[in-house]
């Protein structure tokens, strides 16, 4: 959280920490609040946006639909 709010961009690493954090339930929504607008005030990074994207992937739940099926 420091380093976001002084404007320090997050490593792949670290942002993949943090957003392990946004997902949990004991972080505290005022905490994920925070963290989300120090971050979008700093500028989001290319590796930050894909840390967060495949934290996020690992947390989806697969949808059974059939192969050749489309979804909008």
């Amino acid at each position: 959280m420091e380093k976001v709010e002084s404007d320090i961009h997050l490593s792949y690493e670290e942002m993949k920490e943090a957003s392990i954090c946004l997902f949990n339930e004991e972080t505290a929504a005022s905490e994920i609040a925070s963290f989300l607008v120090a971050l979008s005030k700093k500028g989001e990074t290319a590796l930050e946006i894909a840390a967060l994207a495949a934290v996020m992937r690992s947390f989806a739940i697969p949808v059974g639909a059939p192969q050749d099926a489309f979804m909008d």
